[in-house]
C-alpha cells in the first residue's frame, strides 16, 4: 500500500507539471522504470525527489 502512495504523489506532480493526462503519466512512469531497470515505486520516488529539488 505504501508503495501505491508514492507512485499515486508521482502521477500528479508529473500530471501538474507536464499538463498530461492520468494515463499518459502512468505509460511515462511505467516506460521510464522499465528502461532504468527498476522497480516502479523506485521511479516515482525518485521523480518525487528530483521534482522537490527543483522547487
Amino acid at each position: 500500500m505504501e508503495n501505491r502512495g508514492v507512485i499515486e504523489h508521482a502521477k500528479g506532480a508529473l500530471m501538474a507539471s507536464r499538463g498530461i493526462g492520468e494515463d499518459t503519466t502512468f505509460a511515462s512512469l511505467v516506460d521510464a522504470s522499465q528502461r532504468e531497470n527498476v522497480k516502479l515505486a523506485a521511479k516515482a520516488h525518485r521523480m518525487i525527489t528530483s521534482l522537490d529539488c527543483r522547487s
